[in-house]
């Protein structure tokens, strides 16, 4: 079998790794999953700093009165 997003031969344990919410096989190689996880990680890092940036007090207008 191969990887279905860069078309390399799976090895044995790439073959086993199945999705944690579906159960269906991944059919994807280990340096094609490192990139997913790194661009997922990456994500929630853009979501960290939107949260933190969220939290940050805006001028009250009402106040500059």
């Amino acid at each position: 079998m191969r990887c279905k997003i860069c078309d390399a031969k799976l090895k044995d344990g790439e073959l086993l790794k199945r999705d944690l919410f579906t159960g269906l096989p991944l059919d994807t190689c280990g340096k094609c999953m490192g990139s997913i996880g790194e661009a997922v990680a990456e994500d929630f890092e853009y979501i960290d700093d939107v949260n933190i940036i969220s939290k940050i007090p805006l001028d009250n207008e009402e106040n500059d009165l």
